[in-house]
Parts: C-alpha cells; sequence; structure tokens
C-alpha cells in the first residue's frame, strides 16, 4: 500500500441542504469536495433526526485543515466541523 496516496476524509455533516452549500462553498476557494449520503437523504429523509441519512461533504485529506478552517470562518452550523473518523 502506498502511504502517500491521497485518502477523502468528511469536514461536515449535515442536512443535504447544508451540504450542498458547503460544497459549494469549498469549490469556489479551490477545494474540490464531494458529496456522500444523498441518496439515503433523499429516500429516507425521516432518517435525519437519528443522523442515519446525513450528508457528509469529503475532501482529499491534503485539503482537510483548509476546508475545516474556512467551514469555521464561515460560521458553519451546529453539525460542523467534525473530527477524522480515522
Amino acid at each position: 500500500m502506498d502511504d502517500s496516496a491521497i485518502h477523502n476524509v468528511s469536514v461536515f455533516r449535515g442536512t443535504e441542504p447544508e451540504a450542498v452549500i458547503v460544497q459549494a462553498c469549498l469549490e469556489d476557494h479551490g477545494i474540490k469536495a464531494e458529496l456522500d449520503g444523498v441518496l439515503i437523504a433523499t429516500v429516507a429523509p425521516h432518517t435525519l433526526r437519528t443522523g442515519a441519512a446525513s450528508v457528509n461533504v469529503l475532501v482529499s485529506d491534503v485539503d482537510a485543515a483548509a476546508a475545516r478552517n474556512l467551514i469555521a470562518e464561515r460560521g458553519g452550523s451546529d453539525h460542523i466541523p467534525i473530527e477524522d473518523q480515522d
């Protein structure tokens, strides 16, 4: 296994609309971001209360610190930032 491989980490967890806004903000600042969990949030939105349908915003581990700082600067929400779950 290559130790220099880039891994995606979650820098935000919240509702789908929140995650889309965070993704757009990060990408506007040159940080590539992907959404994870959109399907379950769409199909079973009632599970959002339990956290099962939360949408995660993923970035490369190389960009994680910058992404968290940007989210924090923007005020974020009660759901962010989250710590690495490695």
